[in-house]
């Protein structure tokens, strides 16, 4: 908040006070305390919080520092560096800066009053520490968070066509399972193995294969003969 104080000072040798000129030597002054304008962090840091994502990325990373000495845990530090990411400080140099900032301490779960945040050596120290293999675990995690969401929009189309379409629907909220297999899979070679058991993916290769001397379509009807003709074969079969 900001606030206005008066206070009394002692009259400079030369010149007239700010706002004042009395003969005591009163100084009117705007003292604006802590401000911050980066209250959006509170809606993001909900956001990451639900999605478990710093604690995610934490785990893949082995902290080399002796355990007494640590101040600011892994997930602390990538939890504020996505935050500056995300409110528009890429620099990590901010941090110096950000690392003071209210609204920041409170997205961390600290009140302005506390400590300080990580400072911007902290953060390069942290963004140099995965080696290869870590990598490969960071990435993999981040493909485990996108795939958790997968049988979320399938659940929002159900839910939106299940009166139009039941039938449809029906099958899908059956078959989901057998439509997500591939996808329980880590490794890009075994998800490329078991690719041809998914319903969906099954039937966009025979369109593939069945379209593939065809080049380009004509318009939109010769489209449709094709994919009429490939579904009607499954359905038949």
């Amino acid at each position: 908040m900001t606030s206005l104080a008066c206070r009394r000072e002692p009259r400079p040798p030369h010149g007239r006070l700010f706002g004042a000129d009395d003969k005591d030597g009163r100084r009117v002054c705007v003292d604006g305390g802590r401000l911050s304008s980066e209250g959006g962090l509170l809606a993001l840091r909900e956001i990451e919080r639900r999605l478990g994502l710093a604690e995610r990325l934490a785990n893949c990373l082995t902290d080399p520092r002796a355990p007494e000495r640590v101040w600011h845990r892994l997930a602390e530090i990538i939890r504020f560096r996505m935050l500056m990411i995300a409110a528009g400080y890429e620099d990590g140099n901010d941090a110096e800066a950000l690392r003071r900032d209210p609204m920041f301490k409170l997205a961390l779960d600290r009140l302005p009053s506390d400590e300080d945040l990580c400072s911007q050596s902290t953060i390069s120290r942290l963004e140099n520490l995965p080696d290869r293999q870590a990598l490969l675990r960071l990435a993999g995690a981040l493909v485990e968070q996108h795939c958790a969401s997968f049988r979320q929009v399938p659940r929002r189309f159900a839910d939106r066509w299940e009166t139009d379409y039941a039938r449809a629907v029906r099958c899908l909220r059956d078959d989901l399972d057998e439509l997500l297999t591939r996808w329980r899979y880590k490794s890009i070679t075994e998800r490329k193995r078991v690719r041809t058991t998914n319903a969906i993916e099954r039937r966009f290769r025979e369109v593939c294969r069945r379209t593939r001397p065809m080049g380009d379509f004509s318009d939109r009807a010769s489209m449709d003969r094709i994919l009429f003709a490939v579904f009607n074969h499954e359905n038949r079969n």
